[in-house]
């Protein structure tokens, strides 16, 4: 093979090898992210008095920010379903910019903090 197709092969295989890393290093930040909101949604509901064990049923994240379409939260919610109350699911972000907990009342279109 000549200079040109070795070029063009190592040039691909480097475009490759490249997009590989970010598509894997964006996943792996997002599902810190993620995992991060779990664990600070739990010790937000230890701070309002819940008990993970006994009181939270399951905790589950999602990405409503494209539905909810406001400004004032990050990406990703935990949505958290109380033992007992099985029609009563609570919904927790971080305000934007901080690692502050609040929940998102839907009833009345506010934030608790």
């Amino acid at each position: 093979m000549n200079k040109k197709k070795w070029l063009k092969i190592t040039i691909l295989v480097g475009i490759i090898i490249s997009s590989s890393i970010v598509l894997y290093l964006s996943e792996r930040s997002q599902q810190e992210q993620k995992d991060n909101l779990k664990k600070d949604t739990i010790s937000y509901l230890g701070d309002q008095g819940y008990d993970e064990k006994n009181d939270v049923k399951e905790i589950v994240i999602v990405d409503l920010s494209e539905q909810l379409d406001n400004e004032e939260f990050e990406k990703y919610q935990a949505v958290v379903l109380l033992e007992g109350k099985p029609d009563n699911l609570h919904v927790y972000t971080y305000k934007k910019n901080t690692n502050e907990v609040i929940k998102i009342d839907f009833e009345n279109e506010e934030f608790v903090e």
